[in-house]
C-alpha cells in the first residue's frame, strides 16, 4: 500500500502519513470518524498542522483569529495535489484489504463504500472559510 500511495502526492504532508504504521486500519477508522461526525485527529497526528490555534478577543467577543486557518494550507495543498484518477485506482487495488480492515473493526455487516460516501457527503456540507 505504501508504494502505491506514494505514487499519488509527492507532498511532504502526503509523505509524512505514509510513515505511520497501519496505513489501511488507519484510513478505514479516520474515514469512518468523519462519516461519524467524529474528529479523526488522534489518527492523523502526522498530518497535525504547524503553529498555535489563536482567536482574537475584542470588545468582550472572541473569534478564531484568521491567521489559524492557515495551518491547514499544506494539508489542502496536498489534497488538492492529488491526482482523482490515480486516487481512484488506488482505492481499487486496496479495497479488499480496507474491507476486511471495515469488517474487523466495526463490525461483520460493516460496508466501508457506503461509509466513504457518508464521509464525502459530511466533508461537502463542512462550511468553507472565504
Amino acid at each position: 500500500m505504501r508504494t502505491l500511495a506514494q505514487r499519488l502526492s509527492s507532498q511532504p504532508v502526503a509523505a509524512a502519513w505514509l510513515t505511520t504504521d497501519g496505513l489501511i486500519r488507519n484510513l478505514t477508522v479516520v474515514v469512518t470518524n468523519i462519516a461519524d461526525g467524529d474528529t479523526p485527529a488522534k489518527h492523523l497526528r502526522p498530518l497535525r498542522p504547524a503553529g498555535s490555534f489563536a482567536a482574537k478577543t475584542s470588545g468582550g467577543s472572541m473569534w478564531i483569529d484568521p491567521a489559524s486557518y492557515h495551518r491547514y494550507d499544506a494539508i489542502a495543498a496536498a489534497v488538492d495535489g492529488l491526482d482523482a484518477r490515480g486516487v481512484a485506482r488506488f482505492y481499487a487495488t486496496v479495497k479488499p484489504r480496507i474491507d476486511d480492515a471495515c469488517h474487523e473493526l466495526i463490525g461483520p455487516d460493516a460496508d466501508f463504500h457506503r461509509t466513504l460516501e457518508r464521509a464525502i457527503v459530511m466533508l461537502l456540507k463542512t462550511p468553507v472559510r472565504r
